[in-house]
């Protein structure tokens, strides 16, 4: 992440739908490198239950789970593309 442009003016962390930026009082960015603005953010993979493919970040997807009907939240643990063959498996069956 790169601060060298930001005016600290807080808006992205009012958009932020999963209130994942907070802002603080620390914001004295004086320097003599360019390099000393960037941040380097480490964030845990979700792996598919399925394949064991990263598909998301765990904060991601424990953000969704909480926000989805609990029915649908062993779906949430799948990659796009496992997510599809499973839920094609049950339209299938649903026609049957």
């Amino acid at each position: 992440m790169f601060l060298g442009k930001c005016i600290f003016c807080g808006r992205c962390q009012d958009v932020c739908p999963t209130e994942a930026i907070k802002l603080t009082r620390e914001f004295e960015l004086s320097t003599l490198t360019i390099d000393d603005l960037y941040q380097v953010v480490e964030l845990k993979m979700a792996k598919c239950e399925i394949c064991g493919k990263p598909y998301a970040t765990v904060r991601q997807v424990l953000f969704t789970a909480r926000n989805i009907p609990k029915d649908q939240r062993p779906l949430i643990l799948l990659c796009d593309e496992c997510r599809s063959k499973v839920s094609a498996k049950y339209i299938s069956y649903a026609r049957w």
